[in-house]
């Protein structure tokens, strides 16, 4: 059984079904909005395009090997992972995103969640094929498959069985760190003047498509929905 072969392609199984999953609930929530049928088109039609060029654009960068040059300071993936997340910091920030998350149902975005439980799949066959260590997996120090695994009993239990409301931000504050944790153990992986692990193999696929796709688009999605769902539940409280 070839790991790495099926762990690519549910990476990018997962990409897509993210991606269709996102603009399946933005599809229909725009009709809600106040937004007029001309800005609607556009929003819609704007994100999905963009959306669809970054990842494209990441996956052309790292298929020329560009990405996979680990000695310099920052790695190299990080020019790439980076803007990602400051976009995500700017969508937290966004009046539209904003005006969406109005008439998104709480337990949607939580639910989304549950697509860490196959990220960490995916890596434990990655580990399983010996091209990654064993600390980015739950065989080791990665614990976010926890995340995955307690989205929709947790999105249930509050948004749907009214359990309070603490439970759903522990969930998310919870989850936050533990894909923090994740990150920091992927950056001292990597070979190169950051890696602290010194046991092989090294992180280096990092650089590589599709598993460029991870940090860049999934990680940051996971980051995202757990900042929209603060927001939303804080923002439905004060009312």
């Amino acid at each position: 059984m070839d790991y790495v072969v099926i762990a690519n392609l549910l990476l990018m199984g997962l990409t897509f079904i993210c991606v269709i999953l996102i603009f399946k609930q933005i599809k229909r929530v725009l009709p809600l909005t106040s937004f007029s049928a001309e800005k609607q088109n556009k929003i819609f039609k704007g994100s999905l395009f963009a959306l669809i060029a970054g990842l494209s654009l990441v996956m052309m960068i790292a298929m020329t090997g560009w990405l996979a040059n680990y000695e310099s300071l920052p790695p190299r993936p990080g020019f790439v992972i980076l803007p990602a997340f400051l976009i995500v910091v700017w969508l937290w920030n966004n009046s539209t995103v904003d005006e969406l998350l109005k008439h998104i149902p709480p337990k949607n975005i939580i639910y989304l969640q549950t697509f860490r439980v196959f990220v960490e799949i995916a890596l434990w066959m990655f580990f399983l094929a010996n091209v990654l260590p064993i600390q980015m997996t739950f065989e080791g120090y990665n614990f976010d498959i926890l995340s995955g695994l307690f989205a929709i009993p947790v999105a249930y239990a509050v948004f749907e069985k009214g359990a309070p409301k603490w439970i759903a931000v522990l969930y998310n504050v919870f989850g936050l760190i533990l894909v923090t944790t994740i990150v920091v153990i992927s950056i001292l992986s990597i070979p190169g003047p950051t890696r602290y692990f010194m046991n092989e193999p090294a992180n280096s696929i990092i650089g590589e498509f599709p598993f460029i796709w991870l940090p860049v688009f999934l990680v940051n999605l996971a980051v995202f929905l757990h900042g929209l769902s603060l927001k939303q539940i804080f923002k439905n409280l004060a009312v």
